[in-house]
């Protein structure tokens, strides 16, 4: 597999980049060299290579798109990729597991600040009558 993307086109990428992060444009309608390398934190050397070979090396826009919590595939494409369906229905049973334990933290907490300190004499718990001796 090649070290650098060619079939897409790194004037798009470029563009994605410095729109999500609001970096200007310069005459030719690209992202400002200088702006770029801060963002990307390497040296505006590479970023004028970028531009002038036309190609971006994979490990930087990988570790760009880590760096930033961008999807690798909403920089290549322009598109966020699609959940799959099983994945969704997950994080829809994650939050109601998530909420219900929440909701059952909320009662316990409730529930100790009403309860009175026990003092040992009282035996009766719930309403269930104390156990029978043997005899």
């Amino acid at each position: 597999m090649s070290r650098i993307i060619h079939e897409i086109k790194s004037d798009e990428i470029l563009l994605r980049m410095a729109g999500r992060f609001d970096i200007p444009l310069d005459k030719k309608g690209l992202p400002k060299t200088g702006e770029m390398a801060k963002l990307c934190k390497i040296s505006p050397q590479a970023v004028a290579n970028w531009k002038f070979r036309k190609a971006i090396p994979w490990v930087a826009l990988y570790r760009f798109s880590r760096t930033k919590n961008i999807s690798f595939d909403e920089l290549l494409t322009g598109e966020e990729p699609a959940l799959p369906p099983d994945y969704v229905e997950a994080v829809k049973w994650k939050d109601k597991y998530h909420n219900a334990l929440e909701k059952i933290v909320e009662l316990r907490e409730e529930l100790d600040r009403h309860k009175k300190p026990w003092d040992g004499k009282e035996r009766r718990v719930f309403n269930v009558p104390p156990p029978r001796r043997a005899g």
